[in-house]
C-alpha cells in the first residue's frame, strides 16, 4: 500500500543526481562533491581515489587527528568538514551529538546535543545512524535513536525537524538501529517501523518521502508484512524499467522494490524469517543481499542471494508482486547480521557474522576465499578504496587489506580502544574511522 501526502513539489522536476558527480550547492553556489552517504559514491562501499595510505599507527604514522566522540556510525565529508552523530554522557545523562569537525585539524565547528526523551535502548547502543548530505544544496539529514528526523544546513542551523515517534507512530526497540536517509533529487527518503492510525495503524516497516527543501511529507508506502525487527539497510537508489526505483532490506525479512517518486511498490522477495539489516548492492541485472536470520526454505541461518531485477506489476494490477525463487539467481551459505557487501567490478567483499573477511564472485555466488580476522562482526562494513579494503571489526581491530583472486594481503592491522561498529570513510586521501570512544582520522 502506498498514499500520497502532496504534490510533487511545486512542479519541480526530480532529477537524478549521481552523488559522485558534481552539482551546484544552494546554499554556496559551489560545486559540491564528497564522502556524501556512509556507503559512499557509488552507494556501495568504493572510493575511486588513488594514493591512500596501506600503514596507520595510531599517534605516529599518517595519523592525522583523533577527537574523543563515542560513536558506532560512519562521518560524512563535504567541503572541508566532517559531520558526524556520536553520544556523551552515561546512563540518564546521556544525549546524543550531531558534530560538524574540520576536515583537516579535527577542530570542532559545532555540535548540537538531543537528549534520549523516550526510548528502550540498552547498553548505550546510541548512534549508530549516520547523516546524509545533499549534494544540490549541502543540507545534512539524519535521525536520532528515539527518532527525530532532522535538517540542518552546512553551518548548523536547524531548517526543519520531524517528531517521528508522535507524528507517525515510530516504534523504538532495545537494539536502537537506526538507518539513514537516502536523497534523490527533490526527495529525501527514509523507512522505519510505525505503527499510527487508520491506514497506518498495523505495524510495518513503511518507507516515507519527504520534500527535502520543506520537509513536507510527499508520499508514504507499506510494502511488507508484519516486521519482525527494525531496519537498518539504507535504500539503493537506481533505475529500472524506465522508473527511478529503490532498494531496501525490511523488518520483516524482504527485500523490496519501489518506485521512488510515487512509493508505488513493485516487487517484494521473501529472504528470512526476520528483519534483514544489510544493505544491498547492484551488480548488473542483480540485487545483491546478505542475511543472517533462518531461511525460509530451510533451517539454516544466513544466505547471500542474488535477485533478478526487472519485475513490475502488470498494467492495472497492485502491487508488489511476490517473486519465488525462480527470480533467485544465485545464492551462497554466507552470513551477515548487519554488515553490508562491498562490490568491486565483479568481487564481492564481505565481513560476515563469524569475523571472517571473504571474496565472493558477483556472477556465480562462488566464495573464492575466506580470512579469519576477529572472533565476530556486527555493523561494520569494510570500505573500499586505491585497491585496499579498510575494515574494522567489532572487537577493535582494524585492518587495511590489499585483495586478490588467491587471497588477502593483510598490509596493516591497527588495535583501537573499544568497538569498531561503523564503515570507515574516504576522501581527499583521508581515511575516517569511528569506534566507541572516539573519530580517527588518518
Amino acid at each position: 500500500m502506498r498514499m500520497h501526502v502532496g504534490g510533487p513539489g511545486r512542479g519541480r522536476v526530480l532529477a537524478f543526481v549521481l552523488l559522485s558527480a558534481l552539482a551546484r550547492a544552494g546554499d554556496g553556489g559551489l560545486a559540491l562533491d564528497g564522502w556524501l552517504t556512509w556507503r559512499g559514491p557509488a552507494q556501495n562501499g568504493t572510493s575511486v581515489e588513488t594514493g591512500l595510505p596501506e600503514q596507520w599507527v595510531v599517534g605516529a604514522e599518517n595519523h592525522l587527528w583523533s577527537v574523543p566522540l563515542s560513536g558506532r556510525g560512519t562521518p560524512v565529508v563535504a567541503a572541508g568538514r566532517v559531520y558526524v552523530m556520536g553520544y556523551a554522557g552515561e546512563g540518564a545523562t546521556v544525549q546524543e551529538v550531531f558534530a560538524c569537525y574540520d576536515e583537516l585539524t579535527g577542530a570542532l565547528v559545532f555540535e548540537h546535543y538531543f537528549p534520549d526523551f523516550l526510548s528502550d535502548t540498552v547498553y548505550s547502543r546510541y548512534s549508530i545512524s549516520s547523516p546524509s548530505i545533499d549534494p544540490e544544496t549541502g543540507r545534512v539529514y539524519f535521525m536520532t535513536t528515539p527518532g527525530l528526523f532532522c535538517c540542518y544546513s552546512a553551518q548548523g542551523e536547524k531548517l526543519w525537524e520531524h517528531d517521528l515517534m508522535a507524528e507517525l507512530g515510530r516504534l523504538t526497540f532495545p537494539n536502537s538501529r537506526t538507518g539513514s536517509a537516502a536523497i534523490d533529487g527533490d526527495l529525501v527518503l527514509i523507512h522505519t517501523v510505525t505503527s499510527h492510525w487508520g491506514p497506518m495503524g498495523p505495524a510495518a516497516d513503511r518507507f516515507y518521502a519527504f520534500d527535502k527543501l520543506d520537509g513536507r511529507m510527499v508520499w508514504f508506502a507499506s510494502p511488507g508484512t508484519s516486521p519482525k525487527d527494525n531496519p537498518y539497510s539504507q535504500p539503493v537508489l537506481a533505475w529500472e524499467n524506465g522508473r527511478r526505483v529503490l532498494y531496501a532490506a525490511t523488518g520483516c525479512g524482504h527485500i523490496m522494490c519501489l518506485d521512488a517518486r510515487s512509493g508505488d511498490a513493485l516487487w517484494r522477495f521473501p529472504l528470512g524469517s526476520g528483519g534483514i539489516c544489510s544493505s544491498v548492492v547492484l551488480s548488473g541485472e542483480h540485487v545483491i543481499a546478505i542475511h543472517d536470520v533462518e531461511n525460509l526454505d530451510n533451517s539454516e541461518i544466513g544466505r547471500m542471494v542474488a535477485i533478478r531485477r526487472g519485475a513490475e506489476p502488470k498494467a492495472g494490477e497492485a502491487g508488489p508482486l511476490t517473486l519465488d525463487q525462480s527470480y533467485e539467481a544465485w545464492r551462497n551459505e554466507l552470513g551477515a547480521f548487519s554488515s553490508s557487501p562491498v562490490l568491486v567490478g565483479e568481487r564481492i567483499y564481505q565481513t560476515t557474522a563469524k569475523g571472517e573477511l571473504c571474496a565472493v564472485d558477483a556472477t556465480t555466488g562462488k566464495v573464492l576465499w575466506r580470512h579469519k580476522l576477529a572472533p565476530d562482526q556486527i555493523h561494520a562494513s569494510p570500505t573500499y578504496g586505491d585497491e585496499k579494503l579498510y575494515v574494522p571489526m567489532n572487537n577493535g581491530a582494524f585492518y587495511i587489506v590489499r585483495p586478490k583472486d588467491e587471497g588477502p594481503e593483510v598490509l596493516a592491522r591497527v588495535q583501537l580502544e573499544g568497538n569498531c561498529l561503523g564503515a570507515p570513510a574516504i576522501w581527499n586521501g583521508k581515511v575516517w574511522v569511528h569506534t566507541t570512544p572516539q573519530l580517527h582520522c588518518f
